[in-house]
């Protein structure tokens, strides 16, 4: 679940959700119920008082960054709801590791 469109501080380049996230998950894509990338998980708050804090680079900042190294990609717009596991098997197909070297 998306409990907030910005993330610390308003930064509105990430989203706050709570889906379960651990040490290795960033970098790993976030989707909604239809199997939709909507974000590129990023960072998890640790402060022992607060649960399910993590938050994503948003989708529309992925997709500008590959615009801007011409990397193709392909958008869909279905809106059919998938059941987890399916989502997954779907992901396995189109996730893969994009390094960025300076």
């Amino acid at each position: 679940m998306v409990s907030s469109l910005t993330g610390i501080d308003n930064d509105v380049t990430t989203l706050q959700h709570t889906a379960p996230t651990n040490p290795g998950n960033s970098g790993g894509p976030l989707f909604d119920e239809n199997g939709h990338v909507v974000g590129v998980t990023n960072a998890v708050l640790a402060v022992e008082a607060q649960q399910n804090q993590n938050f994503a680079i948003h989708a529309q900042v992925v997709t500008t960054l590959l615009d801007s190294l011409r990397i193709p990609y392909t958008s869909a717009n279905e809106a059919m709801a998938q059941q987890v596991p399916d989502i997954v098997r779907g992901a396995a197909a189109y996730t893969v590791k994009i390094l960025c070297h300076r």
